[in-house]
């Protein structure tokens, strides 16, 4: 009987592990650096960040789960209030949420945070959905500022929640299966978007992502608030490459 029980123990274990690695894919096939390395090179080499503001951006990436895996800043460490929007830190983990808990693998339905927009508008099928699952700001606050974007962000393995409908958060996808997702946010909704999409194409190059997933649409065709910064067609059709 003890011999069972200790064979049912270690197959749970197994079971859970199994699980794990399934749960945290985001966290373990994408390292900090090289979700920093991305955004900066993005960020200081890339047109398609013309048309914004040019503020820094924050990065944020989640697993399938909602669960932070790393948060990134232009900027450099810290929160950096007076070179990038301090609120954009937990609203970028807010659009990586609200891609990572609406995008599917089986059916494949990759959902950028753009495109809940226009779902989320009185008469939409998701209608008043950016008003549930609040961000925990018991959590999302934690720690000192200074380390905010590094790799020691606070909000690491933590889950806040938060749904956010504007540009910005994009599903990660590899071989078909879902990892997670990315959300970016400091400037203009539109420039976050395409800031997002190049991010996930500078990983795709390094075999991270799959560089596409379906959801590249022109936000502003998506039903999205006006975006008159952005050229009209998709991110593959304006050049993001």
């Amino acid at each position: 009987m003890k011999i069972q029980r200790k064979i049912s123990l270690v197959a749970g274990v197994i079971a859970l592990s199994f699980a794990s690695q399934g749960a945290f894919a985001a966290c373990s096939n994408v390292s900090w650096q090289q979700l920093k390395d991305a955004a900066t090179f993005v960020k200081n080499n890339d047109g398609a960040f013309t048309n914004g503001l040019g503020n820094n951006m924050w990065v944020t990436m989640v697993d399938n789960t909602g669960l932070v895996c790393h948060v990134v800043n232009t900027a450099g460490q810290g929160q950096r209030s007076k070179e990038t929007w301090g609120v954009s830190r937990v609203i970028s983990a807010q659009k990586a949420n609200t891609s990572a808990g609406l995008s599917l693998e089986t059916p494949f339905q990759p959902w950028s945070s753009a495109m809940v927009y226009a779902a989320a508008q009185p008469g939409g099928f998701l209608y008043g959905v950016q008003h549930s699952n609040p961000v925990d700001a018991s959590r999302a606050y934690q720690g000192s500022p200074g380390v905010y974007g590094t790799v020691a962000d606070p909000l690491k393995n933590k889950r806040i929640g938060g749904i956010n409908v504007f540009g910005g958060g994009l599903p990660l996808y590899l071989n078909g299966a879902k990892i997670g997702a990315i959300g970016a946010s400091g400037d203009t909704s539109c420039t976050d978007h395409a800031f997002a999409w190049r991010v996930r194409l500078r990983l795709a190059t390094l075999g991270l992502v799959t560089s596409t997933a379906g959801d590249e649409m022109d936000i502003s065709g998506g039903g999205h608030a006006t975006c008159p910064l952005m050229p009209a067609g998709t991110p593959a059709q304006i050049g993001v490459k």
